[in-house]
């Protein structure tokens, strides 16, 4: 009859409406069950939880749940002073920091003095100096797929420009001064003014230290007693390096 049909299409309408809260409902569930899992942005090695089984964690409160290291490849950041940028700019000839950068090796000499067997470009440098020390910071990237670097690992980096022959020179140990901004010599030019000089060290052997940053020729001020100020003009007398 009429009514038994219109009674049927009521209770039709129920059950679609009835399906329709249930399919909201696991959709719902399902989404929260999806915010329990955190997928890692990178590859890489997990710490030790940073939370207890059992927390109740919020993504509000910043609080990191674990940490993930990517070793492979790895990026070394070292720092570069900014006298020695200008000194490679002037050198190599180029007339910017991209071009210098796409020009320069970088290799690792390792805690034990070994030297890392595969080398790199650096590929950023940031674009402020450190006021306490005077230094860029600049990273390269490296593959290490022997897990040879770790984070925190200390290692010397020694860069080349690309068609410039490095030149490295012997001083005296006494020569080499440091401060805020890092290690230097005190170089006496043919005017007599007294110029800063930042240095690398490659090797040390006996009382002499192998560097690069000075010339064949340029005299370098030895004496630790005598306070020579950069930018004052002295009178030179001894040995050139």
């Amino acid at each position: 009859s009429e009514l038994r049909y219109q009674e049927a299409t009521n209770d039709a309408a129920i059950a679609q409406a009835e399906v329709a809260k249930a399919d909201a409902a696991l959709k719902d569930a399902e989404l929260r069950l999806s915010r329990t899992k955190i997928t890692a942005p990178i590859d890489g090695w997990m710490s030790e939880p940073l939370v207890a089984l059992g927390s109740f964690v919020e993504a509000e409160s910043g609080k990191p749940l674990a940490k993930i290291v990517q070793l492979d490849p790895i990026q070394v950041v070292y720092q570069v002073p900014y006298e020695q940028r200008l000194e490679s700019l002037a050198r190599s000839g180029v007339q910017s920091v991209g071009a210098l950068l796409e020009r320069i090796t970088v290799q690792l000499r390792l805690p034990g003095g070994e030297t890392y067997p595969i080398s790199a470009h650096p590929t950023i440098s940031t674009a402020d100096i450190n006021p306490d020390t005077g230094t860029l910071e600049v990273s390269a990237i490296f593959s290490n797929s022997a897990l040879m670097l770790l984070p925190g690992l200390p290692v010397k980096v020694v860069s080349k420009i690309e068609g410039e022959e490095q030149t490295l020179s012997a001083i005296s140990r006494e020569s080499a001064r440091t401060d805020s901004r890092g290690l230097f010599v005190l170089i006496v030019q043919p005017s007599g003014l007294v110029e800063r000089r930042p240095i690398s060290i490659y090797r040390g052997r006996d009382d002499q230290l192998l560097v690069g940053g000075v010339f064949p020729g340029e005299i370098v001020i030895s004496d630790m007693e005598f306070q020579a100020v950069p930018g004052t003009v002295v009178t030179a007398s001894g040995t050139r390096n």
